[in-house]
């Protein structure tokens, strides 16, 4: 799951169940800039959480998760607080 917080009110978006080595994309619009927060649900029910990241129109990114870790990563996209 996806968080975006950007104009209007916050939204999610979800993914379907990815494999081990797999790689799922969910492409989401937003008006100029806001935030983004990256949930993933693991086999056994255990969640993991990105850190909140700064998004603005136009950017692309990737969040490689491991058993333990997401970690945001792309030009200009920026780690800032908040996340699990």
């Amino acid at each position: 799951m996806i968080a975006v917080d950007t104009c209007g009110p916050p939204r999610t978006f979800r993914g379907g169940p990815v494999s081990p080595g797999r790689v799922s994309t969910i492409g989401y619009n937003i008006c100029g800039e806001g935030a983004q927060l990256i949930v993933v649900s693991m086999e056994g029910g255990r969640t993991i959480r990105s850190l909140q990241s700064y998004v603005e129109s136009g950017y692309s990114g990737t969040a490689p998760v491991s058993d333990t870790t997401i970690v945001m990563s792309a030009p200009g996209l920026q780690q800032s607080v908040g996340g699990g």
